[in-house]
């Protein structure tokens, strides 16, 4: 929502009527909102690093990296499959519909940060949530981010 193109265009959503491959990252650090996002088809990505706009995909989604839901605007869905190295959903509202080949964690079923995650991702050694924000910085340096 923050961006000029978008205020300027009077966005609220992107639609693709079809399958959408992305050369590089979808990126949506907003927590409390965003363009929406809708894809008829399948979705092709690096990384998606979303917060609070909704992210729609009909299909399937696949990611070479990581997809991550943060914050409780906005949601996550997939009616196909999820195929990514992993799944993250922090204090986020994600469903897939069909199979989820990832590492798969969320705070509702899971919630245990430190039995995955490095602990520099960490503020401090008791703290249990993950900086977010340094979880994505570290990925996109090719840093180590599983244990």
């Amino acid at each position: 929502w923050q961006e000029k193109w978008i205020e300027r265009e009077r966005i609220s959503s992107i639609v693709c009527d079809g399958d959408l491959k992305i050369d590089g990252d979808i990126i949506n650090r907003t927590l409390e909102g965003g363009v929406m996002l809708f894809v008829a088809g399948d979705l092709e990505a690096e990384n998606i690093f979303k917060s609070g706009a909704t992210v729609m995909i009909l299909g399937n989604l696949k990611s070479g990296g990581i997809v991550i839901g943060e914050y409780n605007d906005g949601v996550t869905r997939i009616g196909g499959d999820l195929e990514a190295e992993a799944f993250l959903l922090f204090d986020h509202d994600g469903f897939v519909r069909g199979e989820i080949r990832a590492l798969h964690q969320n705070d509702h079923e899971d919630g245990d940060w430190r039995s995955i995650l490095v602990s520099e991702l960490f503020e401090n050694e008791v703290e249990d949530y993950p900086d977010v924000a340094k979880l994505i910085a570290c990925k996109k340096l090719n840093r180590k981010i599983f244990l």
